[in-house]
């Protein structure tokens, strides 16, 4: 039976209000260890499906979205995608449509670097400013809102500006919001990492340079990366919890065999960036897709059932609940109600000329005061 730590009301441990994957220093005298079958956890933990690491919901209305909008303001922050369509997967730009072959054998981290170090030699030509040139994540992040492909994958830590991105296109298609739990992800992350102490590095990454017509530059022989995987231990990445600059470092090296996903923000950011409250997930290991590396956290193949947030908007103590548990939830907008979320965010600046605010925003809002055939 699982154990977690639990923090209870007070010290006669009778209400549970908190949990937490690990020891929390300070309530020691509000906090317990307990198994999931203690009646009081029970009491805490709400129906079964509430207790789901991968949860379906469903909004019917803008009520709903407002209903669960006060539990998803936690810190760590929580995570948010909008899609416009709910049967898309998720998927980096860098691994849709690719050749598997390159994704299985581990290429595709080399036409990455291929991009990074063509964009470095460049966009002086184009930009006035751009990010230090050892600031690897800075550089992916420009490079994802221009369109090129990177295993970052968008999200935004405002659940409000996701919702714009389901609902603002494909209106004969129902829209989704997948939400991720940044505590909870990272904490599984934590034991991934000490269940494969051992082997978390690739032996046969070494796989030389495979004939095409790129010609690489040039490049100071001082700026070459450093093959660290032998270096760098298990304790060097846990230092002071996880070292996520480490770790999304040895990722671009394409040298990680463990599966995970990251939260990421970049230090240089840009207008885009700015607006949308924008931040990253990253998966560690491009060699399989970003679900099967989402999935070694917290699998997402499977539903209970889909929960219909309109049935259950009164009872803000399971609404909690459901929040504070689920690892990941997808939540569902129909295509009836796009509308109305979408001019409801129109009215509080939400928009395509506030969250675009370069040359792309202006022409996106001009083509939408036209009327389209749907």
């Amino acid at each position: 039976m699982t154990e977690r730590f639990y923090l209870f009301e007070d010290e006669k441990k009778e209400k549970i209000v908190s949990s937490f994957s690990n020891p929390q220093p300070g309530k020691e005298d509000r906090i317990e260890c307990l198994s999931e079958d203690d009646p009081r956890v029970q009491e805490y933990l709400g129906p079964e499906w509430a207790r789901a690491k991968f949860q379906a919901w469903k909004i019917n209305s803008l009520d709903d979205l407002i209903a669960i909008f006060p539990y998803l303001r936690n810190n760590p922050k929580y995570g948010f995608r909008g899609q416009s369509n709910y049967n898309w997967s998720l998927a980096t730009v860098l691994e849709r449509n690719k050749n598997k072959i390159f994704q299985q054998y581990g290429f595709l981290h080399e036409y990455e670097h291929r991009v990074l170090i063509e964009a470095q030699r460049r966009s002086h030509l184009y930009f006035d400013n751009n990010p230090d040139n050892q600031d690897s994540l800075s550089w992916l992040s420009l490079l994802r809102h221009l369109g090129v492909p990177t295993r970052l994958l968008d999200i935004s830590w405002s659940i409000f500006i996701a919702t714009y991105f389901a609902v603002s296109s494909n209106p004969d298609n129902d829209g989704c919001i997948w939400f991720f739990n940044q505590y909870e992800m990272g904490g599984e992350l934590r034991n991934n990492l000490s269940k494969n102490e051992n082997v978390l590095f690739y032996k046969d990454h070494n796989i030389g340079t495979f004939v095409d017509f790129y010609q690489p530059p040039t490049i100071d022989p001082k700026k070459i990366p450093i093959k660290i995987e032998g270096k760098i231990t298990y304790s060097d990445i846990i230092a002071n919890g996880i070292n996520i600059n480490l770790l999304f470092n040895l990722a671009l090296l394409g040298v990680l065999s463990v599966k995970g996903v990251i939260f990421v923000e970049p230090y240089w950011m840009n207008k885009r960036m700015e607006m949308q409250q924008g931040a990253f997930l990253v998966p560690l290991n491009i060699r399989n897709s970003f679900e099967e590396n989402l999935g070694s956290l917290c699998s997402i193949d499977s539903i209970q059932k889909e929960i219909e947030i309109q049935d259950i908007r009164h009872d803000s103590a399971l609404i909690g609940k459901m929040c504070s548990n689920a690892w990941v939830a997808k939540i569902r907008i129909p295509k009836d109600i796009k509308g109305e979320l979408k001019t409801f965010l129109d009215s509080t600046n939400v928009r395509r000329l506030v969250l675009f605010p370069d040359v792309d925003g202006l022409s996106g809002y001009l083509n939408d005061l036209v009327p389209s055939s749907n």
